[in-house]
């Protein structure tokens, strides 16, 4: 019988020596929402599709790590040979899973959207309609990313996310955050008004330097707009420059320094940490 796809891939990067970062290491992530019931058809949950740790769990996967996953309600299953996939419901079973295998991971990303607070109480049959307000009395569940951060070793790295509705990045700074996916001869406030489309282009030149650093040559051009319509090949704002990286065991840290298409007395300097932008 035909081995699975994965575990062929798999030889075929061992017999080739491709490269593999995160071999030998441990990597657990949260990902996907949480469930507090309420009764047996009714729940305390969020909108998080687990999609964003799914493919965290991946990358780390695909980079050679030996990947936990421990997944809430989601319609995402994971088939990658280095993946287990644990699914659970509640933020208790989340962070029991967690707690179970934190002791031997290197890296711990907590990226799961864990329900703040649970009812007090379970009701065991359906709540009826009526004509009376329904009143739930919430409790705090537990800090999963806080009660971990209390057991780790020196040789571990966490990682968590929060998702807030306030003071949101505005779209048009991400220009000014540097990396492979920014404007890096401009700043945010340089000709760019509050938008919501983002029309980028990067093209990169990439060289070795010696050891884990490395040199780039780089052309960006971007701009934001209102609305796709307003795109227009000659309205985008362009830039080139060099830049240094430097490569860690999770990603690259970059140096850039850019330069405004005919404005060579104005550089910008970004830096980026890991994947991020």
């Amino acid at each position: 019988r035909l081995p699975d796809l994965k575990i062929i891939m798999n030889s075929i990067r061992n017999l080739i020596k491709i490269p593999l970062p995160l071999k030998g290491k441990k990597v657990l992530i949260t990902a996907g929402p949480t469930r507090e019931t309420i009764d047996p058809v009714r729940f305390i949950g969020n909108y998080s599709s687990g999609k964003m740790g799914y493919h965290l769990a991946m990358q780390a996967a695909e980079n050679g790590a030996e990947v936990t996953l421990i997944m809430g309600p989601s319609d995402l299953k994971t088939e990658h040979i280095n993946v287990l996939q644990i699914d659970v419901k509640t933020a208790e079973d989340m962070q029991r899973g967690v707690k179970t295998h934190f002791k031997d991971t290197d890296i711990a990303i907590f990226s799961a959207a864990v329900s703040d607070y649970k009812p007090q109480s379970l009701e065991t049959q359906k709540i009826k309609k009526s004509d009376n307000n329904w009143d739930i009395s919430l409790s705090k569940t537990n800090d999963i990313l806080l009660e971990i951060s209390r057991e780790k070793k020196e040789n571990q790295i966490l990682v968590g996310f929060a998702l807030e509705t306030e003071n949101e990045l505005h779209p048009d700074y991400m220009f000014d955050l540097g990396g492979q996916t920014s404007l890096r001869g401009w700043a945010s406030a340089d000709n760019f008004e509050p938008a919501s489309i983002i029309d980028m282009i990067n093209l990169e030149y990439r060289f070795p330097i010696k050891n884990k650093f490395g040199g780039e040559l780089f052309i960006d051009a971007g701009r934001l707009y209102e609305t796709i319509y307003d795109f227009t090949t000659t309205s985008l704002n362009w830039d080139y420059g060099i830049g240094i990286i430097y490569q860690t065991g999770l990603g690259p840290i970059r140096i850039d320094v850019g330069f405004p298409y005919g404005e060579l007395a104005n550089p910008q300097l970004h830096a980026s940490l890991l994947y991020m932008f």
